[in-house]
């Protein structure tokens, strides 16, 4: 973060000195730093994010869980009821069974599991079209940086302090993944030890065995890599202003 900032301060320092050699009086180089400052850090950010939700917009939270819902109760096949009953006749047939309560395993504890398999499914595909969108979106922004070099700014900082969205992703599917494992193994201990006519209670020991969620961040390694497009358009503004200065400069001395 600190080079990321170091970067933003010299093409500063030198866009200024050049601006200072190029104009004719004081006040116009005020003029002209003050007019890229409220361009860079004012007008470029919201104007970036508008075209970019203008280019690729991103659905209302109610039309994202409408849509959810819907893949969620499916039609047809897919529907909840069809579900059940093709998974009962599966399970009937691999056990070479007649009827639900001589099964080996709990019933309801797969088709609980059967419907979270088909939740995760569905859950998948909505939020890797969501996710989707959002990285066009960062990518649009992206590309706005070669015109504001406080945009590029803005996402390095963002990283390396942990609240971009790439670290979002990397926490949720983290929290996702996680919570699969603790329903399935719910789900598996249903099956496994309840009986299809009788109540289940389980013990202690089921808890016990489930391990506590522990996530991992990533390191400063892992946001650097995906942060090598925001420095390179810092380092190119650096440069490109540093030249500015030195010509400016050189054109004073001749003069």
């Amino acid at each position: 973060m600190m080079l990321a900032y170091l970067l933003y301060f010299a093409l500063f320092v030198a866009g200024t000195l050049a601006v200072s050699a190029w104009a004719p009086s004081s006040r116009a180089a005020l003029i002209v730093m003050l007019g890229f400052w409220m361009f860079n850090c004012l007008v470029a950010p919201r104007a970036a994010s508008d075209i970019a939700k203008t280019l690729r917009p991103t659905p209302s939270a109610f039309e994202f869980g409408h849509k959810v819902e819907l893949a969620l109760q499916g039609t047809g096949h897919d529907a909840s009821e069809e579900r059940t009953k093709r998974l009962e006749a599966e399970l009937l047939k691999k056990y070479k069974v007649d009827r639900i309560e001589a099964l080996p395993i709990n019933f309801n504890g797969a088709r609980l599991q059967d419907g979270e398999d088909h939740g995760n499914q569905v859950f998948d595909d909505a939020y890797a079209e969501l996710w989707d969108i959002f990285s066009q979106q960062e990518r649009i922004h992206r590309v706005a940086s070669f015109l504001a070099p406080s945009l590029a700014l803005r996402s390095a900082s963002m990283a390396f302090a942990g609240a971009d969205f790439s670290q979002h992703v990397h926490f949720a599917k983290a929290a996702e993944d996680y919570r699969r494992m603790l329903q399935r193994a719910m789900n598996e201990d249903l099956m496994k030890n309840a009986s299809n006519t009788g109540p289940y209670f389980a013990g202690d020991d089921l808890w016990a065995k489930v391990p506590p969620f522990a996530y991992t961040a990533p390191d400063a390694g892992w946001v650097l890599v995906r942060q090598l497009p925001s420095f390179g358009v810092l380092l190119l503004w650096a440069m490109g202003t540093a030249v500015m200065a030195v010509l400016a400069a050189n054109s004073g001395r001749a003069d």
